[in-house]
């Protein structure tokens, strides 16, 4: 594990008696494993990192993610919490994500758009109603990503080629080397709606 390889402590504390989350098994173990590797990837060797699940104070329940690395200058959350906004923190980092924010971990629907002809009427549909669009190539799979009226980042993928036996070894390096090699993230698209006037009397 990554995390071990470069000398972080890992703490979990997992309260008791908890009843069953009623959720989609894959989105809630894909956030938490997101949030994690975010922890892992800013901060530093010899580092600390908290994962704690409990009630909350109204009877809820929650999961967080805490760490002993850098944190999020005050004057930068404003950026960080809006749409496709990056902090210094992840600019200067050699593991830069897509760039497409803080939204991604917080707040984050996912659809399979089926092909890339799916890909586009979605893309469309979004500009024609307003919103802007990212689309990212990853290489496997595209996706476009837009923000709803709620602030939830919705992607639309489409898979566009099945993954390797070469593409099966870099996965497992990335997760079993404390160094492994990086590539750089996939540039993202910025497809802007066309904002139209206010009809006027």
């Amino acid at each position: 594990m990554r995390a071990k390889k470069r000398g972080l402590a890992i703490h979990q504390a997992f309260e008791l008696e908890l009843p069953r989350l009623w959720a989609d098994e894959r989105a809630v173990r894909q956030i938490c494993l997101n949030l994690l590797s975010n922890a892992i990837k800013f901060t530093p060797q010899g580092g600390e990192v908290w994962l704690k699940v409990g009630w909350t104070a109204a009877g809820g329940q929650y999961m967080s993610v805490k760490d002993t690395g850098p944190g999020i200058p005050e004057e930068e959350i404003s950026v960080v919490l809006s749409k496709f906004g990056q902090g210094s923190n992840a600019i200067k980092s050699a593991e830069q994500g897509a760039g497409l924010g803080l939204p991604i971990w917080t707040n984050h629907l996912a659809f399979d758009a089926g092909d890339l002809a799916g890909i586009e009427a979605h893309k469309r549909r979004w500009l024609d109603v307003g919103h802007d669009v990212a689309e990212i190539d990853h290489g496997w799979c595209t996706s476009i990503y837009a923000i709803d009226p709620n602030g939830t980042l919705v992607e639309f993928c489409a898979t566009t080629q099945a993954f390797t036996d070469a593409d099966r070894e870099d996965a497992q390096q990335m997760l079993t080397e404390a160094n492994p090699p990086l590539k750089d993230a996939p540039a993202p698209t910025f497809h802007q709606a066309q904002k139209t006037a206010a009809a006027t009397t």
